[in-house]
C-alpha cells in the first residue's frame, strides 16, 4: 500500500509499501532516513486520515460525514480547524418524545411531583406507592366491643402477598378503627394473628374517648412477611373499662412482593 515516500541512498521512491516501513524502521543503514510518523500514519490508512466504517467501506471520509444524527441527537464540531471535537448531545425525553431520561429513585416515586424522570418496575416495587390496604370490618357499627382472648371476632385470609409496613414516620401502620368511641380510664387493647401467632410485640391500642389507634402509642411488629392464603385474624383483648366501644375495622398496610 502506498504511503508517500522514502529515500534509500539516493534514489527517491515513491511508492513505498507497509511492509518497506517494517524493513526500513528494524534494519537502519548509514543511507537510510525512516519514514515520518504523518508517512506512517498516512500509510496505515490507505494514504490519507479518513475513516472507514468497516473494511469494506467504498467510501472513507471523516468523522463529522461519517457519524450520523438519529432521532433527537445532534452532532457538533467543536474548535473549527484547531484541534477538534465532535459532541454528541440528545434531547430529554417527554410524553411526546423519545430521549435521555434520568431513573427515579423510590424515593423520587414517593414523592410523586416530579415530571422529568422515569419510573422503573423495580422503583415502583420499593416504593410506598407499591403499598396495598387490606381492611376488614370485624366487628358491625353498632356492636359493643367484649373482651375475645382467644376467641377471633373475624378471621380472613390474605389475598396477597409481600411485607407489612409499619412506618410511624410517614403514618403507614397496622391501624384498628372504632365507629363509636367507648369511655373510661385506661387503653383499648387489639390483637392481629398471622398463621396462628401475633404479628405484634407492641399491640394496637385505643385510648379512652378516642376512635382510632393512630392518636395511641405506636404498635410494634414481631413479623412482617405475609404470603397469599395466610389467615388473619382479629381480636379485642381488652374493650375500654367504662362504656364499650362499638364497631371494629382493622387495616393492614402490605407492601406487595
Amino acid at each position: 500500500m502506498p504511503y508517500g515516500g522514502r529515500y534509500t541512498g539516493n534514489t527517491h521512491t515513491d511508492a513505498v509499501q507497509v511492509a518497506d516501513i517494517v524493513t526500513t524502521v528494524g534494519n537502519p543503514g548509514a543511507d537510510t532516513k525512516v519514514p515520518s510518523e504523518q508517512a506512517v500514519r498516512e500509510a496505515l490508512s490507505g494514504g490519507d486520515e479518513k475513516a472507514r466504517v468497516s473494511a469494506n467501506d467504498t467510501t472513507p471520509g471523516y468523522l463529522n460525514g461519517k457519524l450520523t444524527a438519529g432521532t433527537g441527537v445532534t452532532l457538533t464540531e467543536n474548535n473549527n480547524a484547531g484541534d477538534e471535537t465532535l459532541s454528541v448531545s440528545a434531547t430529554a425525553a417527554s410524553a411526546t418524545a423519545a430521549g435521555i431520561v434520568e431513573l427515579a429513585t423510590a424515593q423520587e416515586i414517593n414523592t410523586g411531583t416530579d415530571t422529568v424522570r422515569a419510573m422503573t418496575p423495580a422503583g415502583l416495587q420499593t416504593s410506598t406507592r407499591n403499598i396495598r390496604y387490606l381492611i376488614w370490618r370485624a366487628v358491625a357499627a353498632g356492636t359493643s366491643l367484649t373482651g375475645s382472648t382467644g376467641t377471633a371476632l373475624e378471621s380472613v385470609e390474605s389475598p396477597i402477598s409481600g411485607t407489612i409496613v409499619n412506618d410511624a414516620t410517614l403514618g403507614i401502620r397496622p391501624v384498628v378503627r372504632n365507629d363509636t368511641a367507648g369511655t373510661g380510664t385506661g387503653a383499648a387493647s387489639y390483637d392481629i394473628h398471622l398463621g396462628g401467632s401475633s404479628i405484634f410485640s407492641v399491640p394496637l391500642t385505643i385510648n379512652a374517648s378516642q376512635a382510632t389507634s393512630r392518636t395511641a402509642t405506636p404498635c410494634a411488629l414481631s413479623t412482617t412477611a405475609v404470603t397469599a392464603g395466610q389467615v388473619f385474624e382479629f381480636f379485642c383483648d381488652t374493650p375500654q373499662n367504662g362504656t364499650a366501644e362499638k364497631g371494629a375495622t382493622f387495616i393492614i398496610p402490605v407492601l406487595m412482593s
